[in-house]
């Protein structure tokens, strides 16, 4: 073998172990990014649909049955699928990030999310927001004391009743921060599962849930605990986005008007609640609070 073809192996061999080096940098390295989404690890779980041509749309979501959930790592509930089938008709391929509510304003105001499913009136204000909500509202916070069974707290006519009782709330909720002063001693928690902890090992006197919260109980729960109605307040709940995409606002905006006029939110409703929205407004409108809603059987897998 010649010096100069000596030369010309020891390149190519060099130049095969550089490759394979880079591309094992490549494969094992932690990814870098700006973006808080990518770079916050742990905080945040992202569940999408197989990859397609379609233009993806970053939606976040609190994990908040029968709204939104997920059951084998699959993105499910009424919300959930609602955004779904608007995403799909507008050409979008919906990919959905769960996260805390705070988290969820704050990815949605910077602009990292295209839309929140969950926004409260008092988010939509709090100064400084970017936000825009999605007209209409198609689901309501109904907020009503979870008690157990046999506790003496069985009724109430005003929150200065509660004063000295331990009240157990998910962290970020709007009508505990509107109310921090106005009587009982507020428990803010990070997860809906320690929530009912608190209550059933009797270390709050009260847990601050939602009229439609019945669904995170397990059927030997709905026999040791009852609902106080009626709700506390009545407050809507927006989709929302940042201003600066008024265009995609707009198509989701007609969108679920459409849907609401020709009865398809009510589809929804009824797969995961068993109760209708229509259903659901009409107790809004006459105060009757039928309870508890007839019993679903919990999936698997959540």
């Amino acid at each position: 073998m010649t010096i100069l073809a000596y030369f010309n192996r020891l390149m190519i061999l060099r130049s095969l172990f550089l490759f394979t080096l880079c591309g094992c940098l490549i494969s094992c390295s932690e990814p870098e990014s700006d973006d808080p989404i990518v770079a916050d690890g742990g905080l945040e779980r992202m569940v999408e649909s197989p990859q397609s041509q379609q233009t993806t749309l970053d939606i976040c979501a609190i994990t908040w049955m029968p709204f939104s959930y997920t059951v084998a790592d699959k993105p499910t509930g009424i919300m959930v699928e609602l955004a779904e089938d608007i995403a799909r008709n507008l050409g979008y391929q919906a990919r959905f990030h769960f996260m805390s509510p705070q988290r969820c304003y704050s990815e949605t105001q910077q602009g990292h999310m295209h839309l929140s499913l969950f926004i409260s009136p008092l988010a939509l204000a709090r100064q400084g927001s970017q936000l825009r909500a999605i007209e209409p509202s198609v689901q309501n916070q109904m907020p009503v004391l979870v008690v157990k069974q046999h506790s003496h707290l069985q009724s109430y006519s005003s929150l200065g009743e509660l004063s000295g009782k331990k009240i157990a709330a998910m962290r970020g909720n709007s009508f505990m921060l509107n109310n921090l002063g106005a009587g009982p001693e507020w428990i803010p928690v990070n997860q809906l599962d320690y929530l009912w902890q608190l209550l059933m090992s009797e270390r709050v006197d009260a847990t601050l849930g939602d009229f439609h919260s019945w669904v995170m109980l397990t059927p030997e729960q709905q026999h040791t605990v009852r609902f106080t109605l009626p709700p506390m307040i009545i407050e809507p709940i927006y989709w929302a986005g940042h201003q600066n995409k008024p265009q995609l606002l707009q198509q989701f905006s007609r969108e679920l008007t459409h849907r609401l006029s020709n009865g398809e939110v009510d589809r929804f409703y009824q797969r995961h609640l068993g109760k209708s929205f229509t259903e659901l407004q009409q107790m809004i409108e006459s105060n009757q609070y039928e309870y508890p809603i007839p019993m679903k059987k919990l999936p698997q897998g959540i």
